[in-house]
C-alpha cells in the first residue's frame, strides 16, 4: 500500500462506516491540518496586471457544529 503521509499507512476502509456528518468533520480536519485555510489567491485588474492577494476559503470548511456529535 502506498501512503501519501510519508510512510504512515492509513486504512481508509475504517472510515467507510461513519455517517456523513462525521465524514464532513474528517474532511474539514484534514483540510485544516494541511493548511488550506491559509492559502491565498492573486487578484488581477481588468488588464491582467496583478494587484495583490486575497484570502481563499478553506478547501473544505468546517461544517457548522452547534452540538457535539454523540459517540458512534
Amino acid at each position: 500500500m502506498v501512503s501519501l503521509l510519508d510512510g504512515l499507512v492509513v486504512n481508509l476502509y475504517e472510515l467507510s462506516g461513519i455517517d456523513s456528518e462525521r465524514q464532513a468533520l474528517v474532511l474539514a480536519t484534514m483540510a485544516h491540518a494541511n493548511g488550506s485555510h491559509e492559502h491565498s489567491g492573486i487578484a488581477f485588474d481588468s488588464d491582467g496586471k496583478p494587484t495583490g492577494f486575497y484570502k481563499l476559503d478553506s478547501l473544505f470548511p468546517s461544517p457548522d457544529t452547534d452540538a457535539t456529535p454523540s459517540p458512534a
